[in-house]
């Protein structure tokens, strides 16, 4: 029993979790808005485990996220992008990862 449930955990666990995707560094070149979803790119940035469903290699956020204003404000000022994170799926629009958290730096 024990055996079974390491494997579960060691190997089938892996298979169920989603890629969140990591970016880090550059500044946000480009906002735009779609219905209630605010969509941002990143350039000069270094990326990984993007989901497969970010084909555009943009982030997404609902319109009512507090994470608009730091995203406007950092695009407006030209200030650097320090790490993003997504939360590994594409629901705000079909190819767009979903945001996480956003860190902007001096």
């Amino acid at each position: 029993m024990k055996k079974m449930c390491m494997f579960a955990v060691f190997v089938l666990a892996p298979l169920f979790a989603q890629a969140q995707g990591v970016s880090d560094g550059g500044k946000i070149s480009s906002v735009t808005s779609l219905g209630d979803v605010l969509i941002f790119s990143i350039s000069g940035n270094k990326e990984s485990g993007r989901p497969a469903c970010a084909t555009t290699r943009r982030f997404a956020v609902h319109g009512s996220s507090t994470h608009v204003q730091v995203i406007v404000a950092a695009f407006n000022s030209g200030k650097k992008v320090g790490s993003v994170r997504g939360l590994g799926s594409c629901s705000q629009t079909f190819d767009s990862e979903d945001l996480k958290w956003i860190q902007i730096i001096k």
